[in-house]
């Protein structure tokens, strides 16, 4: 139920339960398990998205520039990315992966990407968590709940997200699976997109129940949050990503 947990451990009632660690970081394992495994029986089927490249030929490389700096074409050596405030070590890690990403591209290596795509989503969520629950303290300030409450709710949302995408990887495998009937996969599919739909769903109604406000305060929080929690979650995957890489 939506905010159930986060209220059982305002209340004190925490020793029948696991603690929201331990089951973010159990659910991160399964996910990430369930969702490789997914992609790899997706590229054996054949059904994985295909990418639409330049058209050249097998063994040749793909003509793709990560970009323009300083009105020239990007370079690991010649020409790389330098910002003033971040020391070598962070410049250069910065060049070295936008060197990998320029030539898995190059190569037509896009199981590599997808990969690294994958590894990457468990730990953006991780990274921002501190940051949701910074939201949820400032959106909620006036209920003065210390922040590691509002950790709990951020550690119980992100771990219902994480049984979200093990579910659609389960579901995206049963549409792959040649040996089960069509209406079997067309069921599968029904239900992730009635999955996909639960979601929003499911985090408001989390507010509701875990902080008690009305109805039209905690639409209102509800969408304010949601649009600084997006760019949030971009930027921290597009770091794991690259670090992925």
């Amino acid at each position: 139920r939506p905010g159930f947990l986060s209220r059982e451990y305002f209340r004190g009632r925490r020793m029948h339960y696991v603690s929201p660690l331990k089951l973010y970081f159990f659910l991160s394992i399964v996910t990430f398990f369930l969702v490789q495994q997914s992609v790899d029986i997706a590229a054996e089927a054949g059904t994985l998205m295909q990418i639409d490249d330049d058209g050249g030929k097998a063994g040749e490389d793909m003509h793709f520039t990560i970009g323009n700096f300083n009105g020239e074409p990007w370079h690991a050596e010649t020409n790389p990315v330098r910002l003033a405030w971040l020391p070598d070590i962070g410049n250069d890690l910065i060049n070295t992966r936008l060197g990998r990403l320029e030539s898995a591209v190059k190569k037509r290596d896009w199981m590599q990407l997808l990969h690294a795509a994958l590894a990457a989503t468990p730990q953006a969520l991780l990274i921002i968590l501190p940051f949701f629950a910074l939201l949820l303290k400032v959106f909620y300030f006036f209920q003065r709940r210390l922040f590691m409450e509002h950790m709990i709710v951020a550690l119980h949302n992100h771990s219902f997200l994480l049984s979200v995408i093990s579910m659609l990887a389960v579901f995206s495998t049963l549409e792959d699976w040649a040996g089960l009937p069509a209406q079997w996969r067309n069921l599968s599919a029904q239900l992730a997109g009635a999955v996909m739909i639960w979601v929003p769903v499911y985090f408001f109604l989390c507010l509701k129940q875990a902080y008690g406000q009305g109805w039209r305060m905690t639409a209102f929080k509800f969408l304010a949050i949601g649009f600084a929690y997006l760019p949030l979650l971009a930027f921290g995957f597009v770091i794991n990503f690259a670090l992925a890489l």
